[in-house]
């Protein structure tokens, strides 16, 4: 289904999670979805090319390889979203919530990624050196929570603006 160039617009429309249980590779470019709950959702290689999702809930959805390019997620919800080769080339992702998100290889360059919450996130293979994120340095650490429970286990530690502090999966 092709929604693009109709003037759909979801603005704060809410959206039930079961509408969007299954939109495997659905096409929403430019689509806005500015505050909707897509809690869970399904959106697998989505076109979502510079889509509004500004506030939006992706709290646990699938957005593996999907196509976020220029979108606008600032201050979206996508706490333990699965962004695995996702395209964020040039998305804001400026105040959003990416506690535990998987973002293993995603493209992340010219990101806002200004105060972030990246905790815990997967970043391995992802492209965040250039652009906008702000990142001032990395550096190999042991991680003190993950020596509990193994003695091989290390996190990269990136430290970006200001108080931000992404643990780093490798």
């Amino acid at each position: 289904m092709t929604l693009s160039g109709i003037g759909l617009s979801l603005h704060f429309h809410p959206i039930k999670k079961e509408k969007f249980t299954n939109h495997t590779r659905c096409y929403l470019h430019g689509a806005n979805l500015h505050g909707a709950d897509l809690h869970g959702a399904d959106l697998h290689g989505a076109d979502l090319h510079g889509a509004d999702l500004h506030g939006a809930d992706l709290h646990g959805a699938d957005l593996h390889g999907a196509d976020l390019h220029g979108a606008d997620l600032h201050g979206a919800d996508l706490h333990g979203a699965d962004l695995h080769g996702a395209d964020l080339h040039g998305a804001d992702l400026h105040g959003a919530d990416l506690h535990g998100a998987d973002l293993h290889g995603a493209d992340l360059h010219g990101a806002d990624l200004h105060g972030a919450d990246l905790h815990g996130a997967d970043l391995h293979g992802a492209d965040l050196l250039a652009g906008k994120n702000n990142v001032k340095k990395i550096k190999q650490q042991k991680c003190a929570a993950c020596d509990k429970h193994s003695n091989t286990h290390t996190h990269t530690h990136t430290h970006a603006h200001r108080d931000t502090h992404l643990g780093v999966a490798t």
